[in-house]
């Protein structure tokens, strides 16, 4: 019987997993993004669940973003070839590593467009300074304590059912319950089957729509909530019909 951390990939040698697609962990065992294809052409993201316990088929964000610590003040020039930047935080604190995986990007003055993933860092109080740590080098330009940056979190950190109107960018569909604050994989490509509001027919775009379900755009409207994917099957208001994601 063939070991079901394999998945059967593209590449000419599969890739071992050491968490199944179909069972969740209290303790992580990819890396948060992680993407997992399988030769059917569906594809998985490994993620962290967020405070409350996800419903299966229920489509799930990315936690919204703080506003307080967007657009900071960068607290002492980082120069090129350092692995820290400190920034000043405005009027809300963060818990230890809580940007861990994910990302600093300088939105102006002499370092303007660059970005750079988040390692690690401390806790800090709000109106405080707060140093991270970068998986890369600092590049292009030295990052001058003129600059502002903005800090996001990883879009696959402590997620959450997608709400009345997306806060985040929408990362994928669990296929199982999955417990809060533990770690898992959910479907982002190929069919799968996703709670419906409204009524879908097979061919239809699917888009966003309150609590986890996707529904139909707006009439004579361009859309402004996001694209979900094509449905396959008939989708009745309150039913679970199948889409293939396109995430």
């Amino acid at each position: 019987m063939a070991d079901e951390r394999y998945a059967e990939f593209y590449e000419e040698s599969p890739k071992l997993y050491l968490q199944s697609l179909f069972e969740e962990s209290s303790t992580q065992k990819h890396r948060l993004g992680t993407v997992r294809k399988l030769s059917d052409g569906r594809e998985f993201v490994y993620v962290k669940v967020g405070a409350a316990n996800l419903a299966v088929a229920k489509a799930v964000q990315g936690e919204a973003m703080e506003a307080n610590h967007a657009n900071i003040a960068v607290a002492a020039t980082a120069n090129i070839g350092a692995r820290t930047v400190t920034v000043t935080l405005s009027n809300a604190s963060v818990a230890a590593n809580a940007y861990a995986e994910g990302t600093l990007h300088i939105q102006s003055n002499t370092a303007a467009g660059y970005y750079y993933k988040i390692k690690s860092h401390p806790a800090a109080n709000a109106n405080a300074n707060l140093t991270l740590t970068l998986y890369d080098k600092i590049r292009g330009a030295n990052i001058a304590n003129t600059c502002y940056a903005t800090l996001v979190k990883s879009p696959y950190k402590d997620v959450i059912v997608t709400p009345a109107a997306a806060t985040q960018k929408i990362v994928g569909v669990p296929v199982i319950a999955m417990t809060a604050n533990y770690y898992g994989w959910v479907q982002k490509k190929g069919p799968c089957a996703v709670l419906v509001a409204g009524t879908l027919v097979a061919g239809d775009m699917a888009y966003e729509a309150a609590n986890g379900a996707v529904g139909p755009p707006a009439a004579n409207t361009v859309p402004t909530t996001q694209y979900v994917g094509r449905v396959l099957q008939l989708g009745a208001n309150a039913a679970y019909g199948l889409v293939d994601l396109d995430l």
